[in-house]
């Protein structure tokens, strides 16, 4: 009998993207990271006089500076991404992917339609040369067990 996992490990996590709805998603670039994918709600204070603690209720999603992903610089890389900018595609994250590499999501995936912006890193001496992918969600990013 096999043990259910207890963690899994960030290795296998893709960003990916599909240019329409019907589409299927494609691995847009290597990332080295990835930002808090479902946001906290604001709390609205409906707190009264007859209270003797705060109350709060669930406001709305602030998606802040939207998502902001970190990945080695290339021209080609950097290509890709500029060329996207301007338009609302689909992207997602996908959590896993087969024995051989390939993205799947076998441990789940967030999506959300928006556009995105590409901006290479400052850096120093002796580092990696780095860009920022910069996702801005045009719609609530969702998470689901079996990407589409």
């Amino acid at each position: 009998m096999s043990e259910a996992a207890i963690a899994y490990s960030t290795y296998q996590t893709y960003l990916m993207y599909r240019t329409t709805t019907s589409g299927t998603y494609t691995k847009l670039i290597d990332i080295k990271d990835y930002p808090d994918l479902r946001p906290t709600p604001n709390l609205i204070d409906v707190t009264t006089l007859s209270h003797n603690s705060e109350k709060q209720i669930p406001g709305i999603i602030r998606m802040g500076d939207g998502y902001s992903f970190t990945a080695n610089y290339t021209k080609e890389n950097f290509k890709l991404v500029k060329g996207l900018e301007g338009n609302q595609y689909d992207y997602a994250v996908y959590f896993g992917g087969t024995t051989a590499g390939v993205p799947d999501g076998n441990q789940g995936a967030i999506s959300w339609t928006g556009d995105i912006f590409a901006a290479i890193v400052g850096k120093g001496v002796d580092d990696a040369r780095e860009m920022t992918i910069n996702c801005y969600p045009s719609t609530d990013p969702e998470w689901t067990e079996t990407p589409t």
